[in-house]
Protein backbone atom coordinates (compact mmCIF):
# COMPACT_ATOMS: atom_id res chain seq x y z
CA UNK A 1 0.00 0.00 0.00
CA UNK A 2 1.67 3.87 -1.03
CA UNK A 3 0.75 6.95 0.32
CA UNK A 4 -1.47 7.64 -2.72
CA UNK A 5 -3.74 5.18 -2.36
CA UNK A 6 -4.33 5.75 1.22
CA UNK A 7 -5.00 9.29 0.57
CA UNK A 8 -7.49 8.12 -1.78
CA UNK A 9 -8.91 5.90 0.27
CA UNK A 10 -9.02 8.22 3.18
CA UNK A 11 -11.27 10.94 1.41
CA UNK A 12 -13.75 8.01 -0.49
CA UNK A 13 -14.34 6.79 3.06
CA UNK A 14 -14.49 10.59 4.46
CA UNK A 15 -16.61 11.42 1.32
CA UNK A 16 -19.54 8.25 2.15
CA UNK A 17 -20.26 9.57 5.85
CA UNK A 18 -19.52 13.07 5.56
CA UNK A 19 -20.29 14.56 2.68
CA UNK A 20 -21.45 13.66 -0.94
CA UNK A 21 -19.41 10.79 -3.20
CA UNK A 22 -19.60 11.47 -5.73
CA UNK A 23 -18.49 15.85 -7.25
CA UNK A 24 -21.42 18.67 -7.93
CA UNK A 25 -21.52 20.35 -11.04
CA UNK A 26 -20.08 23.16 -11.77
CA UNK A 27 -20.68 26.63 -11.45
CA UNK A 28 -23.28 28.24 -13.91
CA UNK A 29 -23.95 24.27 -15.12
CA UNK A 30 -27.45 23.85 -16.02
CA UNK A 31 -29.63 22.17 -12.79
CA UNK A 32 -29.20 18.17 -12.89
CA UNK A 33 -32.92 17.41 -13.70
CA UNK A 34 -33.59 18.50 -17.37
CA UNK A 35 -36.87 17.41 -18.93
CA UNK A 36 -35.55 14.52 -20.69
CA UNK A 37 -34.20 13.04 -17.66
CA UNK A 38 -37.89 12.74 -16.35
CA UNK A 39 -37.06 8.99 -14.41
CA UNK A 40 -34.03 11.05 -12.55
CA UNK A 41 -35.46 14.41 -11.73
CA UNK A 42 -38.54 12.18 -10.30
CA UNK A 43 -36.62 10.10 -8.33
CA UNK A 44 -34.16 13.09 -7.02
CA UNK A 45 -38.07 15.39 -6.15
CA UNK A 46 -38.71 12.95 -4.37
CA UNK A 47 -35.71 12.31 -2.28
CA UNK A 48 -35.61 15.99 -1.54
CA UNK A 49 -39.23 15.93 -0.28
CA UNK A 50 -38.29 13.31 2.03
CA UNK A 51 -35.34 14.57 3.16
CA UNK A 52 -36.89 17.81 4.09
CA UNK A 53 -38.76 16.50 6.76
CA UNK A 54 -36.26 14.10 8.42
CA UNK A 55 -35.13 15.40 11.83
CA UNK A 56 -32.40 12.23 12.81
CA UNK A 57 -30.58 9.89 10.93
CA UNK A 58 -29.22 6.87 11.75
CA UNK A 59 -27.32 4.67 8.82
CA UNK A 60 -24.86 2.09 8.66
CA UNK A 61 -22.77 1.60 5.79
CA UNK A 62 -20.61 -0.63 3.75
CA UNK A 63 -18.22 -0.01 0.64
CA UNK A 64 -16.16 -2.51 -1.75
CA UNK A 65 -14.26 -1.69 -4.00
CA UNK A 66 -10.63 -1.40 -5.91
CA UNK A 67 -8.63 1.12 -6.59
CA UNK A 68 -6.22 1.39 -9.85
CA UNK A 69 -3.56 -1.02 -9.62
CA UNK A 70 -6.45 -3.86 -8.57
CA UNK A 71 -6.07 -3.13 -4.77
CA UNK A 72 -8.95 -4.04 -3.14
CA UNK A 73 -10.55 -2.61 -0.42
CA UNK A 74 -13.51 -2.49 2.59
CA UNK A 75 -15.10 -0.09 4.68
CA UNK A 76 -17.78 0.06 7.36
CA UNK A 77 -19.21 3.22 8.55
CA UNK A 78 -21.94 4.96 10.98
CA UNK A 79 -23.36 8.24 10.64
CA UNK A 80 -26.16 10.33 13.13
CA UNK A 81 -27.56 13.32 12.50
CA UNK A 82 -29.70 15.41 14.57
CA UNK A 83 -30.74 18.46 12.57
CA UNK A 84 -32.79 21.50 13.65
CA UNK A 85 -36.35 22.39 13.00
CA UNK A 86 -35.37 24.69 10.44
CA UNK A 87 -33.26 22.29 8.69
CA UNK A 88 -29.69 22.54 9.49
CA UNK A 89 -27.48 20.46 11.54
CA UNK A 90 -27.67 20.79 15.34
CA UNK A 91 -25.12 17.21 15.50
CA UNK A 92 -23.46 15.31 13.75
CA UNK A 93 -21.29 12.15 14.08
CA UNK A 94 -19.44 9.81 11.62
CA UNK A 95 -17.11 7.12 11.98
CA UNK A 96 -15.61 5.01 8.97
CA UNK A 97 -13.21 2.29 9.31
CA UNK A 98 -11.17 1.10 6.37
CA UNK A 99 -9.12 -2.25 5.36
CA UNK A 100 -7.17 -3.04 2.52
CA UNK A 101 -6.93 -6.60 0.80
CA UNK A 102 -2.73 -7.01 2.46
CA UNK A 103 -4.85 -6.45 6.03
CA UNK A 104 -3.78 -2.92 6.57
CA UNK A 105 -6.12 -0.22 7.47
CA UNK A 106 -7.13 2.64 9.90
CA UNK A 107 -10.32 4.91 10.60
CA UNK A 108 -11.57 8.17 10.71
CA UNK A 109 -13.80 9.89 12.84
CA UNK A 110 -15.61 12.91 13.19
CA UNK A 111 -18.00 15.19 15.76
CA UNK A 112 -20.05 18.43 14.60
CA UNK A 113 -21.53 20.59 17.25
CA UNK A 114 -21.89 24.10 17.86
CA UNK A 115 -18.53 24.48 19.14
CA UNK A 116 -17.06 23.19 15.94
CA UNK A 117 -15.70 20.23 14.00
CA UNK A 118 -13.17 17.44 16.59
CA UNK A 119 -11.75 15.05 13.51
CA UNK A 120 -9.18 12.01 14.54
CA UNK A 121 -8.11 9.86 11.84
CA UNK A 122 -5.36 6.95 12.52
CA UNK A 123 -4.32 5.33 9.58
CA UNK A 124 -0.74 3.25 8.93
CA UNK A 125 1.10 6.06 6.36
CA UNK A 126 0.41 9.12 8.56
CA UNK A 127 -0.41 7.61 11.99
CA UNK A 128 -2.72 9.44 14.47
CA UNK A 129 -3.83 12.66 14.22
CA UNK A 130 -6.50 14.29 16.26
CA UNK A 131 -7.57 18.15 15.86
CA UNK A 132 -10.36 20.60 16.77
CA UNK A 133 -11.92 23.05 14.06
CA UNK A 134 -13.73 25.80 15.83
CA UNK A 135 -16.87 27.29 14.88
CA UNK A 136 -15.35 30.28 13.22
CA UNK A 137 -13.38 28.08 10.98
CA UNK A 138 -16.28 26.11 9.99
CA UNK A 139 -18.37 29.34 9.29
CA UNK A 140 -15.82 30.31 6.58
CA UNK A 141 -15.41 26.91 5.47
CA UNK A 142 -19.29 27.08 4.95
CA UNK A 143 -18.95 30.68 3.45
CA UNK A 144 -16.09 29.03 0.65
CA UNK A 145 -18.23 26.58 -0.38
CA UNK A 146 -21.19 28.58 -1.24
CA UNK A 147 -18.57 31.04 -2.95
CA UNK A 148 -17.11 28.39 -5.09
CA UNK A 149 -20.36 26.44 -5.11
CA UNK A 150 -18.62 23.03 -4.07
CA UNK A 151 -20.18 20.99 -1.31
CA UNK A 152 -16.88 18.83 -1.22
CA UNK A 153 -14.56 20.89 0.18
CA UNK A 154 -12.16 19.67 3.27
CA UNK A 155 -14.01 19.32 6.47
CA UNK A 156 -16.93 21.14 5.23
CA UNK A 157 -19.78 20.04 7.51
CA UNK A 158 -23.25 19.43 6.61
CA UNK A 159 -23.62 17.79 3.28
CA UNK A 160 -24.81 14.41 3.99
CA UNK A 161 -27.22 15.84 6.94
CA UNK A 162 -28.80 17.97 4.22
CA UNK A 163 -29.12 15.53 1.89
CA UNK A 164 -29.32 12.03 4.73
CA UNK A 165 -31.39 9.97 1.72
CA UNK A 166 -29.05 10.22 -0.75
CA UNK A 167 -30.39 13.49 -2.91
CA UNK A 168 -26.71 14.19 -3.48
CA UNK A 169 -25.56 11.61 -4.85
CA UNK A 170 -28.26 10.53 -7.31
CA UNK A 171 -28.12 14.43 -8.78
CA UNK A 172 -24.73 13.54 -9.63
CA UNK A 173 -24.86 10.58 -10.92
CA UNK A 174 -27.87 11.30 -13.46
CA UNK A 175 -25.47 13.90 -14.51
CA UNK A 176 -22.79 11.61 -15.55
CA UNK A 177 -25.53 8.20 -15.99
CA UNK A 178 -28.90 7.56 -18.14
CA UNK A 179 -31.12 6.34 -15.44
CA UNK A 180 -33.80 4.22 -16.75
CA UNK A 181 -36.20 1.73 -14.40
CA UNK A 182 -34.76 -1.74 -14.18
CA UNK A 183 -37.03 -5.33 -13.80
CA UNK A 184 -34.24 -6.61 -11.95
CA UNK A 185 -35.27 -8.37 -8.81
CA UNK A 186 -34.11 -7.82 -5.48
CA UNK A 187 -32.54 -10.69 -4.23
CA UNK A 188 -32.81 -9.51 -0.34
CA UNK A 189 -36.75 -8.75 -1.09
CA UNK A 190 -36.61 -5.31 -0.04
CA UNK A 191 -39.70 -3.09 -1.10
CA UNK A 192 -37.78 -0.64 -4.05
CA UNK A 193 -36.81 -0.80 -7.10
CA UNK A 194 -33.60 -0.61 -8.98
CA UNK A 195 -32.16 1.52 -11.60
CA UNK A 196 -29.89 1.29 -14.51
CA UNK A 197 -27.76 3.16 -16.45
CA UNK A 198 -25.00 4.16 -19.09
CA UNK A 199 -22.75 6.73 -18.73
CA UNK A 200 -23.79 9.46 -21.01
CA UNK A 201 -21.62 9.71 -24.25
CA UNK A 202 -20.97 13.13 -23.59
CA UNK A 203 -19.12 12.22 -20.00
CA UNK A 204 -15.64 11.00 -20.44
CA UNK A 205 -14.52 8.92 -17.82
CA UNK A 206 -11.03 10.67 -17.15
CA UNK A 207 -13.36 13.62 -16.24
CA UNK A 208 -13.94 11.68 -13.13
CA UNK A 209 -12.73 13.53 -9.95
CA UNK A 210 -9.81 11.14 -8.39
CA UNK A 211 -11.83 9.69 -5.53
CA UNK A 212 -14.55 8.44 -8.03
CA UNK A 213 -14.66 5.01 -9.36
CA UNK A 214 -14.19 4.88 -13.07
CA UNK A 215 -16.88 3.37 -13.96
CA UNK A 216 -18.97 2.74 -17.24
CA UNK A 217 -22.16 1.55 -16.07
CA UNK A 218 -24.52 1.62 -12.72
CA UNK A 219 -27.22 0.19 -10.97
CA UNK A 220 -29.00 2.08 -8.26
CA UNK A 221 -31.30 0.55 -5.72
CA UNK A 222 -34.49 3.18 -4.14
CA UNK A 223 -36.44 2.19 -0.86
CA UNK A 224 -40.65 2.50 -1.55
CA UNK A 225 -41.34 4.37 1.47
CA UNK A 226 -39.03 7.37 1.35
CA UNK A 227 -37.38 6.90 -1.52
CA UNK A 228 -34.19 6.34 0.10
CA UNK A 229 -31.01 5.93 -2.06
CA UNK A 230 -29.90 1.98 -0.34
CA UNK A 231 -27.50 0.90 -3.16
CA UNK A 232 -25.11 2.10 -6.03
CA UNK A 233 -23.23 -0.22 -7.73
CA UNK A 234 -20.51 0.58 -10.39
CA UNK A 235 -19.26 -1.87 -13.24
CA UNK A 236 -16.46 -1.01 -16.07
CA UNK A 237 -16.97 -3.55 -18.59
CA UNK A 238 -18.72 -5.96 -16.76
CA UNK A 239 -17.16 -6.27 -13.28
CA UNK A 240 -17.88 -4.61 -10.11
CA UNK A 241 -15.29 -1.98 -9.57
CA UNK A 242 -17.41 -0.22 -6.53
CA UNK A 243 -20.31 -1.34 -4.39
CA UNK A 244 -22.27 0.79 -1.56
CA UNK A 245 -24.73 -0.55 0.55
CA UNK A 246 -26.75 1.12 3.43
CA UNK A 247 -27.20 -1.65 5.77
CA UNK A 248 -29.67 0.14 8.22
CA UNK A 249 -30.74 3.65 7.43
CA UNK A 250 -33.41 4.63 10.48
CA UNK A 251 -35.16 8.03 10.40
CA UNK A 252 -36.70 9.89 12.93
CA UNK A 253 -35.49 8.17 16.16
CA UNK A 254 -35.22 9.85 19.46
CA UNK A 255 -32.02 11.36 19.95
CA UNK A 256 -30.90 13.96 22.36
CA UNK A 257 -27.66 16.51 21.93
CA UNK A 258 -25.77 15.03 24.78
CA UNK A 259 -25.61 11.31 23.31
CA UNK A 260 -23.02 12.77 20.24
CA UNK A 261 -19.67 12.43 21.29
CA UNK A 262 -16.26 10.80 20.23
CA UNK A 263 -15.66 7.15 21.03
CA UNK A 264 -12.61 8.08 22.95
CA UNK A 265 -13.14 11.08 25.24
CA UNK A 266 -10.27 11.60 27.20
CA UNK A 267 -7.95 12.49 23.97
CA UNK A 268 -7.11 15.64 23.83
CA UNK A 269 -7.77 17.45 20.16
CA UNK A 270 -5.28 19.85 19.13
CA UNK A 271 -6.44 23.05 17.02
CA UNK A 272 -6.36 22.71 13.67
CA UNK A 273 -3.73 25.57 12.88
CA UNK A 274 -0.94 23.46 14.93
CA UNK A 275 -1.63 21.00 12.20
CA UNK A 276 0.77 22.26 8.95
CA UNK A 277 -1.46 19.69 6.37
CA UNK A 278 -4.55 20.40 7.31
CA UNK A 279 -4.16 24.27 8.13
CA UNK A 280 -2.97 24.72 4.40
CA UNK A 281 -5.68 22.29 3.15
CA UNK A 282 -8.36 24.78 4.52
CA UNK A 283 -5.95 28.17 3.81
CA UNK A 284 -6.01 26.98 0.44
CA UNK A 285 -9.97 27.08 0.16
CA UNK A 286 -10.20 30.52 1.95
CA UNK A 287 -7.84 31.77 -0.68
CA UNK A 288 -9.66 30.38 -3.44
CA UNK A 289 -13.17 31.33 -2.15
CA UNK A 290 -11.52 35.26 -1.46
CA UNK A 291 -10.10 35.33 -5.11
CA UNK A 292 -13.60 34.32 -6.52
CA UNK A 293 -15.19 36.51 -4.38
CA UNK A 294 -13.38 39.93 -6.01
CA UNK A 295 -11.14 40.41 -2.34
CA UNK A 296 -14.60 39.77 -0.04
CA UNK A 297 -12.60 38.00 3.34
CA UNK A 298 -14.58 35.14 5.24
CA UNK A 299 -16.63 36.10 7.94
CA UNK A 300 -14.35 35.75 10.92
CA UNK A 301 -11.55 37.79 9.14
CA UNK A 302 -13.27 40.84 7.84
Amino acid sequence: MNRTANRRLLAVTAALLGGVVLAPAAAGQEPVAKPQESVAASLVAALQESEARVRTVRLELETSGRLDGGLSFTTRGTLRVLRAEQGGTTAMHSLVEFEFADGLGGSMESLLTKDGIVVLQQDPTFGEVCVRIDASVVADLEWAGTVLQKTDLPFQPDARGRAPLGSAMLSDLARRFELTASDKKDEALRKGRWFVGDRKKTEKLEDDGEDLPVSDRIEVFVRDADHALLDVVHFRAGEVVQRIHAVELVLDEEMKVESFRMRDQAKKPRDVREHAPMWQQIEQVLKRATSKSNGELPPSRR
